[in-house]
């Protein structure tokens, strides 16, 4: 549900409004004639351009326009609808629309087909469009945290696009619950269908749309491998005073172990192109145990689009790879509203163990920030943010261990509170290094400086311009870098063009920690660019810059 590149939000806001009208029409007046169906596919095709979605649409309404052509109340088998290869709830006793629980028949599809997988490779649970209820599984399941649970198989959920909806409603009873889970030892994935849980009151945090749970029994205590999440739409609100989860939950429990053990990670998710409408606590949780997620070109409006925050478990289990890449979120819900927070993605390494490894973040579309917490080996590129911050922390925000970081070719504009554009902070045995700032357009509208760096040492910032749009006050600064916790060494500013009412163009404050030589090398500054020192600020190279004065009392010109 992405525009054309130039499209603007105005003209996007129109087609999404227009599109989803006509779907909610055919999806709810099943005896709409076919023509109606395929208006909405020329409308898809005028409006998006995309020439993957529109063969996808076109299944997916020629399906639904069969299926508006039933007498009323009709069932149609899936099986016919999409094919042969694959296992029916309704074979197994379910009745789609009625209101009751379909959950058992679910189950015993998805038990029948990861049976039949074990020998036949990846097998399908087809579900036809309507409403299909689910319930918690009764005490005594494989899986009491699930609706239906896949375990021992590879079982993928799949639905004939937004028509088909699976609907969890009622008393939860604050119980944990996944509605489509994929346990340890299994593989797959949902599939063209709407997840919707507004109907469920009495939820806990770890009520799920999607994902998986860490239960298995011996047998089965085994990694899970090659899931996949496309073209659905999540919409799991949340409830004023209740808790609840997130729209996909990635949870691979435990690490492999000294005994040779081979855990229950997660290895290979792919979350493509799906649309998340409403997200109780996040749209995508990566916890823990995560390797290989790629995240694109999905639609957010979630106040936690991304949010990885690897916690819990017996064992630490760091997340390893992330690529998440043309993606679009929306600063505000369905009606409007803002969202109270300050970022988009918000991944983080897990206590007591590695960090999270391999981040890339590019070609995203956002308003809000990004927020990086024990990572190693992150890339920011190829990206524009416009952000209207509510917080003091930086646009982007990386911290407690950030080495091996990458940013470069992208453009940040802060608006909103006052704060830096981006910031670095390291902690105790937890420092950031070896960062690199390239090619970077940083624009600031606050009281607050371009780059702010606490004990980082090997920062390099190279041919990047600052601009600031209005006066960024005493002590600030286009690149501010501090020694706090750690002495700071091999800083290098170069072929950087700092422009507008800023302060300091390069301050150097090393207390209460020293900072060692610093590089600034082929600078411009124009309005008030200076170079200041402070504290233990050691020697500064300082070669064909054009600052104005100088504050530093040891600088070496060649």
């Amino acid at each position: 549900m992405k525009p054309k590149k130039g499209m603007t939000m105005e003209m996007k806001k129109q087609v999404e409004s227009t599109t989803n009208s006509w779907l909610d029409r055919v999806v709810s007046e099943m005896a709409m004639p076919v023509i109606a169906a395929l208006v909405v596919v020329g409308l898809w095709s005028h409006t998006m351009g995309r020439d993957r979605k529109m063969n996808d649409m076109k299944q997916t309404m020629l399906i639904i326009a069969l299926g508006a052509c039933q007498p009323a109340g009709h069932v149609v088998s899936t099986a016919s609808a999409v094919g042969d290869a694959c296992f029916d709830p309704v074979t197994y006793g379910a009745i789609p629309n009625d209101g009751v629980s379909d959950r058992q028949a679910l189950q015993a599809a998805a038990d029948a087909a990861a049976l039949a997988s074990l020998t036949s490779g990846m097998q399908r649970v087809c579900l036809g469009a309507g409403t299909w209820d689910c319930s918690r599984a009764p005490i005594g399941s494989y899986n009491r945290a699930a609706c239906v649970s896949v375990h021992g198989g590879a079982v993928m959920f799949a639905g004939v696009g937004p028509g088909t909806v699976v609907r969890l409603a009622g008393d939860q009873n604050q119980g944990d619950i996944v509605v489509l889970s994929h346990d340890p030892d299994s593989s797959g994935g949902v599939q063209d269908l709407t997840i919707d849980t507004t109907a469920a009151f009495d939820t806990s945090e770890q009520t799920h749309a999607m994902g998986t749970t860490g239960v298995c029994q011996a047998n089965h205590c085994r990694p899970i491998t090659n899931l996949s999440y496309r073209r659905t739409v999540c919409v799991h609100p949340k409830r004023a005073s209740e808790r609840k989860g997130d729209c996909i939950r990635l949870l691979g429990n435990t690490a492999p172990g000294a005994d040779g053990s081979p855990g229950t990670g997660i290895y290979g998710v792919t979350i493509e192109d799906n649309v998340f409408k409403q997200c109780a606590r996040s749209g995508i949780q990566p916890q823990r145990g995560v390797h290989g997620l790629v995240i694109r070109n999905n639609e957010f409006w979630c106040d936690q689009p991304i949010h990885g925050e690897a916690t819990g478990g017996s064992a630490p289990h760091e997340n390893v790879g992330a690529d998440i890449t043309e993606n679009v979120f929306h600063g505000t819900e369905l009606d409007g509203t803002a969202f109270p927070g300050d970022y988009d993605i918000a991944l983080s390494g897990p206590p007591g163990s590695g960090p999270y490894e391999g981040i890339r973040i590019h070609g995203n579309a956002g308003t809000r920030g990004f927020y990086l917490y024990r990572t190693s080996g992150a890339e920011v590129y190829d990206t524009a943010l416009f952000a209207t911050m509510r917080g003091a922390g930086g646009v982007l925000e990386v911290g407690n261990r950030c080495d091996s970081l990458s940013v470069r070719n992208l453009v940040i504009e802060r608006r909103g509170a006052a704060g830096p554009i981006v910031r670095l902070i390291s902690r105790p045995g937890a420092l950031c290094s070896g960062v690199t700032v390239a090619n970077a357009t940083l624009v600031q509208a606050t009281h607050g400086s371009g780059i702010y760096a606490e004990s980082v040492s090997d920062l390099v910032v190279d041919r990047s311009l600052f601009a600031w749009a209005t006066s960024s006050g005493p002590d600030l600064a286009g690149v501010y870098v501090r020694g706090t916790v750690a002495p700071v060494t091999g800083v290098v500013v170069k072929s950087t063009w700092f422009s507008g009412p800023l302060d300091v163009a390069v301050r150097l404050a090393g207390a209460p920690a020293a900072i060692e030589t610093t590089h600034i090398i082929g600078n411009l500054a124009r309005g008030r660019g200076v170079l200041a020192c402070g504290g233990s600020a050691g020697l500064v190279e300082y070669t064909q810059n054009d600052f104005g004065p100088l504050s530093c009392s040891a600088v070496m010109v060649p």
